[in-house]
């Protein structure tokens, strides 16, 4: 208490002077319609200056809050969107039975958000690490995607983390086609070419045209069928060979990766446990 009053006088002239300063502006802006004018335009244009800036930077801060609830919103939809498709699948396969009503729910597959926090891209075997795991409900063998096609395969799982087998990885291997066309192959990576990967095992006979859009094919539990992986960007057929070698260009830049989505496909648990039954029931 005493250094707050000693404080006070040794500052007493300009702490009067400012009591002062203060009267005298609110009298002069309080008795003059013109100066209250000029004093109140001037006080909005600076609240507003600075509560401008002040929301800009708070923005800012909550960009992670935006971030996570945009990738959330995204895979709620991609889940609808799957789930859609596959209902729409069944139906015009099976356009008389009676399984597959305008009231059924056809739930095949599930998707998980996640963030990669580390991708390699300089060996033969490069990896990704993503922050889903086991408490996500992330098992090995599901496929990692984005909005522009997959990424790669989850191999090895944690409780929060998991290990995701790249595209680019001499040991990736995924089944393909060409969307025009529904020709399957392989689609593999050559080393160190971050722009484009191989499709192989198309035969000769098949048409091709370079921009052709290469999809995902569906005989796997990894990737639902249709998804974009590229576009052919040349191709040949070597003397002698019966397959052309396919080169396409990916639609999806993995090297500057940051968000992806796992997917889950729930029939490949309910085969899984059926051929389990049946192995028990055999023996």
């Amino acid at each position: 208490m005493g250094n707050f009053i000693r404080f006070i006088l040794h500052n007493l002239h300009f702490i009067v002077f400012i009591i002062l300063e203060i009267i005298s502006i609110n009298l002069a802006v309080n008795f003059d319609n013109r100066r209250k004018s000029i004093f109140l335009s001037t006080s909005n244009q600076i609240t507003g200056y600075a509560q401008s800036h002040f929301k800009t930077i708070t923005q800012y801060f909550h960009l992670g809050e935006e971030n996570e609830s945009l990738t959330s919103e995204n895979a709620r939809l991609r889940n609808e969107l799957l789930n859609l498709e596959q209902k729409l699948k069944a139906e015009a396969a099976h356009p008389d039975s009676l399984t597959v009503g305008e009231d059924d729910d056809v739930y095949r597959y599930r998707v998980v958000p996640a963030k990669v926090i580390s991708n390699s891209f300089s060996s033969l075997h490069n990896f990704l690490t993503i922050n889903a795991g086991r408490n996500a409900g992330i098992k090995p063998g599901m496929g990692v995607i984005t909005e522009d096609g997959p990424v790669g395969i989850v191999t090895q799982v944690n409780q929060d983390y998991s290990k995701v087998i790249s595209l680019y990885n001499i040991e990736s291997s995924i089944s393909a086609k060409v969307k025009n066309n529904n020709a399957l192959g392989v689609i593999q990576w050559e080393p160190y070419n971050l722009q484009t990967v191989v499709m192989r095992e198309i035969p000769r006979h098949v048409e091709l045209e370079i921009g052709d859009t290469i999809v995902t094919s569906g005989y796997s539990f990894s990737f639902p069928p249709g998804l974009p992986i590229g576009s052919i960007d040349y191709f040949n057929l070597e003397s002698g060979e019966n397959d052309y070698t396919v080169y396409v260009s990916l639609f999806e830049d993995l090297y500057t990766l940051n968000a992806c989505y796992i997917i889950e496909d729930t029939w490949k648990e309910a085969d899984t446990v059926s051929s389990e039954l049946m192995d028990e029931e055999e023996q």
